[in-house]
Order: C-alpha cells, then structure tokens, then sequence
C-alpha cells in the first residue's frame, strides 16, 4: 500500500469519527446510503466483469490486437472504449 492510499485512508477515518462525534444519528443515516449505493454499484461492476470476460473466452487477445493493429489511431480507441 503505498503513502497515498494510506493517507487517504487514515483521513476517511478521522472524518467518519468527527462526524460520529458531531452526529452520530445523520452519520449513520449517511453510512446506510453509501453502502446501499455500493451495492448497486458493486452489481454493475461484476456484471461488466463476467462480461468481458466472456468476450476474451470468444475473442483471444492475438485477435482482438490484429483488429486494432489493421485501423487508425482513433477508430481503435473509440471501439476499445466502448468495448471497455
């Protein structure tokens, strides 16, 4: 884990405790709604992981480079986006 991470982690704590400490009933209010979120959040992110990966079971990666590598610079980036 490197410094940055730490740190942010280390203020998250410090706030979610100044927070408690100020309000603990609207603290607790706000946790629900943040894990609520990242539920829903965590659904779409494993739905577009299975997804991917379902489409380099079809299409290895020697495939996938040999399609980009035929087309300009742009195209690619914008198919590889919307793919991603």
């Amino acid at each position: 884990m490197d410094i940055f991470t730490l740190a942010m982690w280390v203020l998250t704590l410090i706030f979610l405790i100044v927070s408690f400490i100020k309000n603990s009933s609207e603290s607790k209010n706000a946790l629900k709604k943040a894990l609520g979120m990242g539920k829903g959040m965590a659904k779409s992110l494993i739905l577009i992981i299975l997804l991917i990966g379902l489409i380099l079971t079809y299409l290895p990666p020697e495939q996938i480079s040999i399609f980009v590598a035929k087309q300009n610079l742009y195209v690619p980036l914008l198919h590889l986006h919307f793919l991603g």
